[in-house]
């Protein structure tokens, strides 16, 4: 069934907590998974992902994203039944509370509520899946369809869209201190010879306060 699971919040790409799967041949394809979950942008509740022999699907709740890997094969509704389960056990544990994490895999040791949920959908032709399966039927049709070279390539010109707001950011920060600093001084020229004046009138009663006295 899910070869490996990923959890994390949409607004920042913070990863919370994950399937414990080491498996060397898969290493790419998390990698890959990791770029998804931080560049998700999308409103779309359930997104599918098309990735050769094998196959994303996520779920986005309350801000939340439920990503699992499973092998093209495996039936899409009953991939989204193990997400939703997912989302309803994680949000059970960590309620409004998975919001104010602010470090990654803050939520580690859901690993063993991930697993135990792995094993109830390793098995597609079980009683309880194929139930499972028939109540997904009606949402199958909601779900949008991806191909993962349009998302990683979209991941890149995300990147560069970032970098060059941060570039232009800069440069309007430079610009405005300069403005601030030509703004001054044109306010120091507009006043430097009313002060020069003054100061002048004020040595000169000075002076003759002095030698008069």
């Amino acid at each position: 069934m899910s070869l490996f699971t990923l959890i994390g919040r949409v607004q920042d790409g913070l990863l919370l907590a994950g399937s414990q799967t080491n498996t060397h041949e898969l290493s790419d394809l998390k990698r890959q998974a990791k770029r998804i979950m931080k560049n998700i942008k999308s409103t779309q509740p359930k997104v599918s992902i098309d990735a050769g022999n094998y196959m994303f699907h996520y779920l986005i709740s309350y801000d939340i994203v439920y990503l699992v890997l499973v092998e093209s094969s495996y039936n899409t509704g009953l991939a989204f039944s193990y997400l939703q389960e997912l989302n309803e056990q994680f949000y059970q544990r960590y309620g409004d509370s998975m919001y104010q994490f602010d470090s990654a895999w803050a939520c580690v040791s859901f690993a063993n509520e991930i697993s135990k949920l792995q094993a109830e959908f390793i098995n597609p032709n079980s009683t309880k899946n194929m139930k499972r399966i028939t109540e997904e039927l009606n949402q199958v049709q909601d779900i949008i369809k991806e191909n993962l070279s349009d998302i990683m390539s979209r991941g890149q010109s995300l990147e560069k869209i970032f970098q060059d707001s941060d570039k232009v950011r800069d440069q309007s920060m430079g610009f405005k201190k300069k403005a601030k600093w030509i703004n001054t001084q044109a306010a120091l020229q507009q006043y430097a010879i009313p002060l020069a004046c003054i100061s002048v009138v004020l040595l000169i009663i000075m002076f003759r306060y002095w030698f008069t006295s």
